[in-house]
């Protein structure tokens, strides 16, 4: 939106001039092609906010990064319902306990994300769905950084979301959730909400 946006004119006369937005490069929501401030900036999110594409559900003890759990996606749906990866390969590398997707922790699911995009041609599959969506939020913002959760991530999601599972963009009660925690050649993490 122009800086001198009017809602009553009905037709461009050509004289919109700058681009609304965040302008205080210390927020969350800054935005280094805007122009004149819009009053909007972000300078802290709690847990339960709606941001970046989604709902946050887990903040660091520093509040200096978080993780969301994304909305419906673009289909309506609230998410994949589909395999998680190869059936019978364990998508192996250098993780140092076990399969390279092994990783449990909170922080642990974009690499874990990563290692099975890359270790497994199957398709569709529920990493590679999560790794490519992409779809545009209220904030007019393009959000495509998405992942499966880790195990620990999931299970956050599930205790902080509510006990029904309730999400307020989409409705996770009622189903199992992949997660990108695989623990061995047969075996995956999931969690029923």
């Amino acid at each position: 939106t122009a800086c001198n946006y009017d809602a009553a004119a009905t037709c461009d006369d050509g004289s919109c001039t700058g681009l609304l937005g965040c302008i205080d490069a210390t927020a969350l929501n800054y935005d280094a092609a805007a122009t004149c401030d819009d009053g909007g900036c972000i300078f802290s999110l709690a847990v339960g906010d709606s941001y970046g594409g989604g709902t946050v559900f887990w903040i660091d003890g520093g509040g200096t990064s978080g993780l969301i759990a994304a909305a419906l996606g673009n289909d309506g749906q609230s998410g994949f319902q589909g395999p998680w990866g190869c059936e019978q390969k364990n998508i192996c590398g250098p993780f140092p306990y076990g399969p390279e997707a092994g990783d449990t922790s909170i922080g642990g699911g974009q690499q874990n994300t990563t290692d099975i995009v890359n270790g497994c041609n199957d398709s569709p599959i529920a990493a590679k769905f999560a790794n490519n969506e992409s779809f545009v939020w209220t904030d007019g913002q393009v959000y495509d950084d998405w992942f499966l959760p880790s195990k620990d991530e999931l299970n956050e999601m599930r205790i902080v979301l509510g006990p029904n599972g309730t999400h307020p963009t989409g409705d996770f009660a009622g189903a199992y959730h992949w997660s990108s925690t695989e623990w061995d050649t047969n075996n995956i993490i999931r969690e029923a909400w």
